[in-house]
């Protein structure tokens, strides 16, 4: 939820900056165009209907009401086959701004990377535990 609602808020925002047509044109590449320049002096408010979910979504959660890589990456995936083991060839993105290849990959890889390095964070807690035992 709170990477959905972080995707929608920053898109209201930010919708003017991005080069839409070279989005669509990633799965045509033949379409794409050279005119990236983007427009930083158009300042958008966020309605409260955006903003009043948004900004209690990120309350209760206890997170900054930014989109931040732990959304999007770590809170934001799903197993293709539930009956396969997790690895990088069976996950995918829950939600995504653009849906293209490039985007769902760039954060799956950050997921496989937590999901094989998760378990070895918690261990590093207990180091000092097993330093004391072996004294």
């Amino acid at each position: 939820t709170q990477s959905t609602w972080g995707m929608l808020v920053h898109s209201w925002v930010h919708h003017d900056k991005v080069n839409w047509e070279m989005i669509n044109s990633e799965k045509n590449k033949k379409d794409k165009k050279e005119d990236n320049e983007i427009n930083f002096n158009n300042s958008t408010i966020l309605p409260p209907q955006l903003s009043i979910p948004w900004k209690s979504i990120c309350n209760r959660l206890g997170v900054p009401e930014i989109l931040t890589s732990i959304s999007l990456d770590a809170w934001n995936w799903k197993l293709i086959d539930s009956s396969l083991p997790t690895n990088i060839n069976n996950i995918t993105c829950i939600s995504t701004i653009t849906n293209t290849p490039s985007e769902i990959n760039f954060h799956m890889i950050n997921c496989a990377m937590y999901l094989i390095g998760g378990p070895f964070v918690l261990r590093t807690f207990f180091v000092t535990d097993l330093i004391v035992r072996e004294k």
